[in-house]
C-alpha cells in the first residue's frame, strides 16, 4: 500500500505540460507532417479512383471524403500551428506530400505501407502532440459521421457480396471510433489524476487506426 501510494506521488510530482511545451519542436512538427502529407495524399488518390473508375461508389465515397477531410486535416493543421511555428511546418510537408502522392499515383502496391506508416506516425503523434481532450472531441464528431454514413450505404447502394464485407470493416471502423473516445475520455481523467498515461493506450491506438485504415483502404480501392 506504502509502495502504490509512493508511485502515485511520483506521478503527481511530473511535469504536467511537457506534452505542450516540448522543445524538441523539429521531431514533433516531422511526425504531424508525414501524417498529414500520408493522409491528405491517400483522400486525394482515392477520391481520383472515385470519380474515373468508380461511379458506382460515387455518393458515400465522396461523402466520407469530404467529412475525414473537413474535419480531421483542418483540426489537427490547426492544433499543430497552436504549438508550432508555421514555418516550421511547411517546410516537412510540402516534399512529403508530394513524394507521397506521386509514390501512390505510380506505385499502388504501396498503399499499405503508407497506412502502416501512418498508423505508426499516429501513435507518436497522439500520444506526444495533441490534448487528450481535443482528440475526445475529434473522435466523437467522428464516430457520429460515420455512423451516419454506414446506414447511407446500406440504404443507397445495392447490395452485393463485396458491400456486405465494407459495411462489416465500416461497422469495425465505428466501433473503434466510439471506443476509442471513451478510451481518450477515461484517460484524460486518469491523466490529471495521476499525470500519467495508462500503459495500453498506445496499444490500443494501433488497433483502433489499424481498423479505421483498413476499412478506408478496402472501400476506397478494393470493394
Amino acid at each position: 500500500m506504502g509502495a502504490r501510494s509512493g508511485i502515485k506521488s511520483e506521478m503527481k510530482g511530473k511535469d504536467r505540460s511537457h506534452w505542450l511545451d516540448d522543445p524538441d519542436c523539429d521531431r514533433q512538427t516531422f511526425y504531424l507532417s508525414i501524417y498529414l502529407s500520408i493522409y491528405l495524399s491517400i483522400y486525394i488518390v482515392s477520391f481520383k479512383n472515385v470519380v474515373t473508375l468508380k461511379q458506382f461508389h460515387l455518393t458515400t465515397s465522396t461523402s466520407i471524403f469530404f467529412s475525414h477531410l473537413t474535419l480531421f486535416f483542418p483540426f489537427s493543421f490547426s492544433f499543430s500551428l497552436a504549438y508550432y511555428p508555421l514555418s516550421h511546418f511547411v517546410r516537412f510537408f510540402f516534399p512529403l506530400f508530394l513524394s507521397s502522392y506521386f509514390v501512390l499515383i505510380y506505385f499502388p502496391f504501396t498503399l499499405l505501407f503508407l497506412f502502416l506508416l501512418l498508423a505508426i506516425f499516429s501513435i507518436f503523434l497522439f500520444t506526444s502532440f495533441f490534448s487528450l481532450f481535443s482528440l475526445t472531441l475529434l473522435s466523437s464528431i467522428n464516430f457520429f459521421i460515420d455512423f451516419f454514413l454506414s446506414f447511407l450505404f446500406i440504404i443507397i447502394i445495392p447490395h452485393s457480396f463485396f458491400l456486405s464485407i465494407s459495411i462489416i470493416f465500416n461497422f469495425l471502423h465505428i466501433y473503434c471510433s466510439l471506443s476509442f473516445s471513451f478510451f481518450l475520455f477515461f484517460n484524460f481523467y486518469y491523466f490529471h489524476l495521476y499525470n500519467y498515461y495508462s500503459p495500453s493506450f498506445s496499444l490500443f491506438l494501433s488497433f483502433s487506426f489499424f481498423f479505421s485504415f483498413f476499412h478506408l483502404y478496402y472501400f476506397h480501392f478494393i470493394a
